[in-house]
C-alpha cells in the first residue's frame, strides 16, 4: 500500500495543540501563549485543547 501524505498546510489552515498528560503548568503558559502566537503571525488559526491549562491528568478516562 503506498503512503499517502496530507498536502502542506496553508495560511487560514488550523492547527491544534494538546498534551497527552497533564497540560502545561501556569509557570510555563507564557511560553506556550508566545508558541501560540508565532504560528498564528504565520497565517494559522490555532485551537488549543482544554487539557492543556495545567489542571492535572486529564487525559486518561
Amino acid at each position: 500500500m503506498p503512503v499517502r501524505y496530507p498536502r502542506p498546510l496553508r495560511p487560514g489552515d488550523r492547527v491544534g495543540v494538546t498534551s497527552p498528560s497533564s497540560g502545561v503548568p501556569e509557570e510555563l503558559r507564557e511560553r506556550l501563549a508566545v508558541a501560540v502566537r508565532d504560528v498564528e503571525a504565520r497565517g494559522y488559526e490555532v485551537v488549543v485543547g482544554r487539557c492543556m491549562d495545567g489542571s492535572g491528568h486529564v487525559s486518561a478516562p
